[in-house]
């Protein structure tokens, strides 16, 4: 009975998931066809089909629905990666590749966030806020995988685990030639590339 409870609550939470996204992309796209200042719930709402009072069970204002829902990884994967035993770049790197498949990330949304940000930059704080949910449920995971006396070492290392996946993502989103395995290759290799400067004596210079 329990196992058919937490099914039951998967999909809904998924569902809730889904319609998040829709609407958020809705609004970006409201937003991009007639600015940020003249769009309304109201218009979200209708474009979504959807009543004002549903709108307002998913987000509190338009502002938090160009936000979007906090993003996360799959808590699966991320046990997976917390009870991993590899190096940490290599095994981040699987959970990022196994989120592709659980959870496809749409390179178009992505962009319409990017030329929204570009666009309003007064929005940046909002959505380094919402990022900030990805980074605490990486570091939680570092914590179980390190221990928690190495718990500022896993909070420092998530900060550069999502950053790197960031700036990754931001160089995939403006290539359209570039496939998500080769944005995570790019990550990858400047992770590797960070640890070599941190682990070397010196930064040899031309």
């Amino acid at each position: 009975m329990e196992a058919l409870l937490d099914t039951a609550s998967s999909l809904r939470d998924r569902r809730r998931l889904r319609t998040a996204r829709e609407i958020q992309h809705i609004t970006l796209r409201l937003i991009r066809q007639n600015g940020f200042e003249a769009v309304t719930t109201e218009m979200i709402a209708q474009a979504a089909d959807i009543s004002v009072r549903t709108f307002f069970n998913y987000y509190p204002n338009k502002e938090a629905a160009a936000v979007g829902p906090p993003p996360q990884f799959d808590v699966g994967l991320v046990a997976r990666f917390q009870a991993g035993r590899g190096a940490v770049v290599a095994d981040f790197a699987e959970l990022v590749r196994g989120t592709q498949e659980a959870d496809a990330p749409e390179k178009d949304k992505i962009h319409a966030i990017h030329d929204f940000l570009e666009t309003y930059p007064s929005m940046i704080p909002a959505f380094h806020r919402s990022l900030a949910h990805l980074t605490a449920q990486m570091a939680a995971a570092l914590v179980g995988r390190l221990g928690a006396d190495r718990t500022e070492i896993a909070y420092l290392l998530a900060d550069v685990l999502i950053l790197s996946m960031s700036r990754s993502i931001k160089v995939w989103v403006q290539d359209d030639a570039m496939g998500f395995g080769e944005m995570v290759d790019l990550m990858v290799e400047q992770l590797r590339g960070l640890g070599g400067i941190l682990a070397a004596d010196g930064v040899q210079t031309a």
